[in-house]
């Protein structure tokens, strides 16, 4: 009965409405909310290619030389939720990537 109050009372579509200007939705803002997506979005953009069966890794981002040689494989676990700080600091590192230059592309 709550639940109808609620949405009659139009409450529940104001609260909503204003969140995706009070919350940013789809884009972390520092290493403790980084989605498998945005991880993605990320190394995409810096020129890393997926693989998905790499011998002894399994699933990973390659950057490579101009002659064709791997320069930095980030290996990457797949996960509904947010990869914790320790894990997103690993792919930095396996990246070669400044953390500044991920926090900068997120807008932090």
């Amino acid at each position: 009965m709550l639940c109808g109050q609620l949405a009659s009372s139009g409450k529940v579509q104001r609260l909503f409405s204003a969140a995706p200007g009070t919350y940013p939705v789809g884009m972390a803002r520092s290493l403790y909310n980084w989605t498998h997506q945005d991880v993605c979005e990320f190394l995409e953009q810096k020129g890393f290619s997926f693989f998905d069966d790499v011998e002894g890794i399994g699933k990973a981002w390659m950057n490579f030389h101009e002659n064709g040689e791997p320069n930095r494989i980030v290996e990457m676990k797949f996960t509904h939720g947010l990869y914790k700080p320790r894990a997103l600091k690993r792919m930095i590192r396996q990246s070669g990537i400044p953390e500044e230059e991920w926090l900068k592309w997120t807008g932090a």
